[in-house]
């Protein structure tokens, strides 16, 4: 995805890479059609829906940075890294817009992919403690201002408001890209820096996890019904905000949000 000619290939990151992409094409025709339940063993393919782009969103923050290292800092280097990352956001852009017009039966995150590496770009040299600040404050704020977005603007806000706050908000999935952007200036190749970063992702399963755990216990809440998710242009709906459509065992249909960063139900995408 990114030219990494200004440093050594990292084998972890390529393994990273390969997971999400292998993960990806199983949400889209392997992954079982329920939500993951580690009680369920049938269901364990499911765990690849909404974490392989997630994976790869994260993943592309790292590439940024190994992609602009190399090179000391200054306004020539500045405009080079604009460069470089402008014309591959061009790339991905187009090749998202044209799955969006073909009306692929799946949601097209590229055109967010392009956005964020745009957005991204002039933090790449900022200080470390500014991007965990960053990082941390999208995470938090950018799913609120997700669905709250796309409750002002509904379904006909444009492609700027599907690619910003509908389908995979860019708004959300900036916080990702940030966080390996802190990954990739944090020193991947010192032993020090990888075993912070193995506590440290090792804590943000936990407490994710666990707390959205104890949460639906709290709320008294449950999994959804198995379904499938389909297009919801198949059905007659409006499928240019990347929503699907549920289809429960009883034959009814319900209008269900996409996975990610702001999703509260699953949906079967990836």
């Amino acid at each position: 995805m990114m030219n990494l000619n200004t440093r050594p290939r990292v084998d972890g990151l390529d393994v990273a890479r390969g997971i999400a992409v292998l993960g990806m094409f199983a949400a889209h025709v392997g992954a079982a059609a329920t939500p993951f339940t580690w009680a369920d063993p049938a269901s364990w393919s499911a765990l690849v829906h909404g974490r392989s782009s997630i994976l790869f969103a994260f993943c592309a923050g790292v590439s940024l940075v190994l992609a602009t290292a190399g090179r000391v800092d200054g306004p020539l280097a500045r405009v080079t890294d604009r460069r470089r990352v402008a014309g591959r956001a061009i790339a991905v852009f187009a090749l998202g817009a044209v799955l969006m017009v073909l009306q692929t039966p799946i949601n097209v995150i590229l055109p967010t992919y392009a956005v964020l590496f745009v957005a991204t770009v002039p933090f790449l040299r900022a200080r470390l403690r500014t991007l965990v600040l960053l990082a941390g404050t999208s995470l938090v704020v950018g799913p609120v201002v997700a669905v709250v977005g796309e409750a002002l603007t509904g379904p006909g806000s444009g492609f700027v408001g599907d690619v910003l706050v509908r389908g995979y908000p860019a708004v959300s999935w900036w916080g990702i890209v940030l966080a390996g952007v802190v990954v990739g200036r944090a020193g991947l190749e010192r032993g020090r820096a990888l075993a912070l970063l193995l506590v440290a992702g090792t804590g943000c399963a936990l407490v994710g996890y666990g707390g959205g755990f104890l949460l639906c216990l709290g709320l008294g809440l449950e999994p959804p019904a198995p379904s499938t998710s389909v297009n919801a242009a198949d059905l007659g709906g409006d499928s240019a905000g990347g929503s699907s459509v549920a289809v429960p065992p009883d034959g009814s249909v319900a209008p269900i949000g996409p996975t990610g960063p702001r999703a509260s139900t699953w949906t079967g995408s990836d």
